[in-house]
């Protein structure tokens, strides 16, 4: 009976012993018999300080209501929808159909300035025509009388003809430019060398102005010029 109450009883210790083992295998306090405080030591386990998070959470608070306060976006929400749409989607359709009247009116805006740039280079572009066989009169102290025969190539003049003075005559070559209705025209005399500048306003067949003259001599003056086309 003895025997059986031992072997029983080394059972049981047996038994506990593994129970033991399998549920703190490796424990220090079961293990060594050390404290919870030199386990977590030991097991190089790092506490949490717990203010010091709170105060870092509360400057990154107050830094973020500081730049909301400093910033120029408009951080308020809307309180209802644009326009006088009730739903995002007629919201969305008032702008895009007020974007379609702003491009209309924008395309209409500037195909306006571009037909009005076109009317203007058209009046520019237009250059009179001075071509033909003219009588000019050039009066000062004298008068002396011009009969050219002009060419016309864009705008660009040229030409030739005689001069009257008094009982003389002589050639004359001329050269200029149009522009528009003013006409800048050079005539130069030969026997005796002479350059007369003319600056002229075209009126259908008719010109006036005035002019400049320089002699080879040096001799200088100036005078009026009027004048007629005798035929285009």
């Amino acid at each position: 009976m003895k025997i059986c109450l031992l072997i029983s009883g080394l059972i049981l210790g047996l038994f506990l012993l593994g129970f033991q083992s399998i549920l703190l295998p490796d424990s220090p306090s079961i293990a060594s018999g050390i404290s919870v405080d030199d386990y977590i030591e030991q097991s190089n386990i790092q506490t949490i300080d717990v203010e010091a998070v709170a105060n870092q959470a509360k400057a990154s608070r107050e830094r973020y209501f500081a730049e909301k306060e400093n910033s120029t976006l408009d951080w308020e929400m809307p309180s209802s929808l644009s326009g006088s749409g009730s739903t995002p989607f007629e919201s969305r359709s008032n702008a895009q159909e007020q974007n379609s009247a702003e491009v209309l009116d924008s395309s209409s805006s500037l195909s306006s300035e571009s037909s009005a740039d076109a009317q203007v280079a058209s009046n520019q572009s237009v250059i009179a025509n001075a071509s033909g066989t003219w009588s000019l009169q050039l009066n000062d102290s004298m008068q002396r009388d011009v009969s050219l025969a002009l060419f016309q190539e864009g705008s660009s003049i040229f030409g030739s003809g005689s001069l009257r003075e008094g009982n003389s005559t002589s050639q004359v070559m001329a050269s200029g430019t149009l522009q528009g209705d003013l006409l800048s025209l050079d005539l130069t005399t030969q026997q005796p060398i002479t350059l007369y500048k003319l600056l002229l306003n075209m009126s259908d067949d008719e010109v006036s102005g005035k002019y400049s003259a320089i002699s080879s001599g040096g001799d200088k003056w100036t005078g009026q010029v009027d004048g007629f086309r005798l035929a285009a």
